[in-house]
C-alpha cells in the first residue's frame, strides 16, 4: 500500500495505471421551471461540475497484493487520483530540480495542487506544484532521477461506493469509481454571439453515416372515459431533440471541448447551433443585401410559427441573420428580408439552415477516453425556440 504525505493531508495512492478506454462523468445541477407554454427558465445550482473518473486498472502478481491492500486499508479515505487521460511525455528528468519543463494550458495541472511524475509502478513521484507558467511548474523539494517520465494532475477524492475486482490467482483487475473533491473549474472563453446568446457554427460529427432527429411536443389528454377525448398542445413550439457528436483528438482539442461543455454548464446556458441542413433552397441571383430569396414550393410558409431565424452558409462561413418580413413579389418568388445586409454572391451559397436556440437536454456529461489523448463524447440537446 503506497501513503504519501503533502501539506494538503495524507492520502492513499496507487501507480497502476488504468486502462483505455477510460471514463469520466461531468454532473452539473440545474433548477429548470417550465411554463405551460414551454418557455423556460434555468438557474444554476452547482458552480462547478462534479467530476469523478471510472477506471479498470490491471494488475499483475505482485501488483495485485499491493492494490488489494491499498483497497482494505483506505477504502473509505482520501485517495490522489492520477489523471491517467491527461499523461504528457517529459523523457528526461534530472535529480534535485525544482522546474520542470511541461505544458500546463492544454493539462488540468494546478497551483498548490499535485501532479505525478511517472516512469514504472515502482518509480514514481507524487510533487506539490508551488508555481507555474504556460511552459513550466514549480515544485516543493525536488525531483529524483527518472530517464523517461511523463506527468500527469493529480485530483484528491474518494472511492465512491463499492470496487470490483477480478483476479485468476496469478493476474486481474480492478473496476473503481474516484469521486474528485477538487472539482474541477475552467473559465471557458465567451463564443461569438447571436441575440444575446452564444452561438456555435461547427457541425456535429456523424455517427454511423447519421443525424437522428426527434421531434416532441407536450401533448395534455382529456378522458373521461365516457366520450370524446380532447387533446390539448399547450406548447408554443415543438420540440427537435437531437445528439451532438464530439471527438478531440489532441491536448488543445480535448481542452477546447472541456470548455465548450463548462460553459453550457449542463442544462443553464442556451446556444444558437444551425441544422446544417439545406432547410430553404436559395432562388436568389447577384448580390444579395437584405433581400434572400427561396424557392416558395418547399412550404416555408406554409404553417405558422414560421421559423424566423437563419444561417447561411456562404463558401464555408455561416452567416446568421433574422428572417423580419416575408413577401411574394412576382409568382413563384418567396423574398424573405433580412434584419442585415449579407454581402455577398448568391453563387457561393451552400445551404440555408434554419437557426435553433438549444440547450443540452442533460447535466451529467459522460466522456469516453479512447487513449493517446483522443477523446470521445455524445451530448444530446433540445431546441427549445426556433
Amino acid at each position: 500500500m503506497a501513503k504519501i504525505t503533502t501539506s494538503l493531508g495524507d492520502f492513499a495512492f496507487l501507480p497502476f495505471p488504468a486502462r483505455a478506454p477510460m471514463r469520466e462523468n461531468l454532473e452539473w445541477k440545474t433548477d429548470l421551471m417550465q411554463s405551460f407554454n414551454g418557455t423556460e427558465k434555468a438557474i444554476q445550482l452547482r458552480n462547478h461540475a462534479r467530476q469523478s473518473f471510472n477506471y479498470d486498472i490491471p494488475e499483475g502478481n505482485v501488483s495485485k497484493l499491493r492494490a488489494y491492500l491499498a483497497y482494505y486499508g483506505a477504502l473509505r479515505l482520501k485517495w490522489a487520483v492520477p489523471v491517467w487521460a491527461e499523461v504528457q511525455h517529459l523523457g528526461t528528468v534530472i535529480a534535485n530540480t525544482r522546474t520542470i519543463l511541461c505544458d500546463t494550458v492544454n493539462y488540468d495541472l494546478r497551483p498548490n495542487g499535485l501532479a505525478l511524475l511517472w516512469q514504472s509502478p515502482d518509480l514514481w513521484q507524487v510533487v506539490e506544484i508551488a508555481a507555474m507558467d504556460a511552459t513550466s511548474i514549480t515544485i516543493d523539494g525536488f525531483t529524483v532521477a527518472f530517464q523517461n517520465a511523463y506527468l500527469l494532475p493529480v485530483r484528491v477524492g474518494r472511492i465512491r461506493d463499492d470496487i470490483t475486482r477480478a483476479s485468476n490467482g496469478f493476474e486481474g483487475s480492478t473496476s473503481i469509481i474516484f469521486e474528485v473533491e477538487d472539482n474541477l473549474a475552467l473559465d471557458a472563453t465567451v463564443p461569438a454571439q447571436f441575440l444575446g446568446n452564444d452561438i456555435y457554427l461547427d457541425p456535429t460529427l456523424f455517427n454511423d453515416g447519421l443525424i437522428s432527429t426527434a421531434l416532441t411536443t407536450r401533448t395534455d389528454r382529456i378522458d373521461y372515459e365516457l366520450g370524446l377525448v380532447e387533446n390539448r398542445y399547450p406548447w408554443n413550439f415543438n420540440r427537435d431533440l437531437r445528439p451532438r457528436h464530439m471527438l478531440a483528438n489532441g491536448p488543445a482539442e480535448v481542452r477546447a471541448l472541456r470548455g465548450w461543455l463548462m460553459r453550457r454548464a449542463g442544462r443553464f446556458r442556451r446556444f444558437w447551433e444551425p441544422t446544417y441542413e439545406n432547410d430553404l433552397r436559395n432562388a436568389s441571383t447577384g448580390t444579395l443585401t437584405n433581400k434572400l430569396r427561396v424557392n416558395p414550393a418547399d412550404g416555408y410558409t406554409d404553417w405558422p410559427p414560421n421559423r424566423n431565424h437563419i444561417a447561411v452558409n456562404a463558401g464555408g462561413v455561416w452567416l446568421a441573420r433574422t428572417v423580419t418580413g416575408i413577401a411574394t413579389p412576382t409568382p413563384g418568388v418567396l423574398e424573405l428580408t433580412l434584419d442585415s445586409n449579407l454581402n455577398i454572391q448568391a453563387s457561393i451559397i451552400r445551404a440555408i439552415s434554419f437557426l435553433g436556440l438549444r440547450r443540452l437536454d442533460t447535466d451529467r456529461v459522460e466522456l469516453n477516453w479512447l487513449g493517446n489523448s483522443v477523446l470521445r463524447a455524445t451530448v444530446n440537446t433540445v431546441e427549445i425556440q426556433p
